[in-house]
């Protein structure tokens, strides 16, 4: 089953995540595991983000959302809500999207912290940096990527620095 530390894409290309997400979300479908689904939706939503595909991303968010709100699942709704921020911010030039982005990325980022869970505000960090980037914002982007690092640092996340 599809676990909250693999919702991240970080050590692997977004089609490898994109194929685990879906085959595990098969698994999930077919045993009723709705934690599981929500999860894979939330990878494959991420991943297809990066591939460029925003209907697809906004999508899988959504359905994500929905289903971890129902359940009260918050470290989900959190990690949603993180890809509707990459999904905003990838229609850059658009500043009400850019604005959008900042939004959803700071909330998840609150509530990743409210949760303590650090690989979320990592991720959620990383996604703002990427927001403060397309706003034209390098020292603040800088900034929120050092923290991300620091944080991927204290987890022993080496794929997330580059190594590995």
């Amino acid at each position: 089953a599809m676990e909250l530390e693999q919702v991240f894409v970080i050590d692997e290309t977004p089609e490898e995540a994109v194929g685990a997400a879906y085959a595990k979300m098969d698994a999930a479908r077919a045993t009723g595991d709705e934690r599981g689904r929500a999860l894979c939706l939330i990878k494959a939503g991420e991943a297809l983000a990066m591939m460029g595909d925003t209907n697809g991303a906004w999508g899988s968010a959504a359905e994500a959302m929905s289903l971890c709100s129902d359940m009260k699942f918050e470290e989900g709704r959190a990690a949603a809500t993180n890809v509707m921020a990459k999904v905003h911010a990838s229609k850059a030039g658009d500043e009400e999207e850019l604005e959008e982005a900042m939004d959803s990325a700071t909330d998840a980022l609150k509530l990743f912290r409210k949760l303590g869970y650090r690989k979320g505000e990592a991720a959620a960090l990383t996604t703002l940096a990427g927001v403060y980037q397309a706003s034209k914002k390098a020292a603040l982007a800088i900034k929120s990527a050092k923290e991300a690092l620091a944080i991927f640092a204290e987890l022993g996340e080496e794929a997330a620095l580059g190594g590995g």
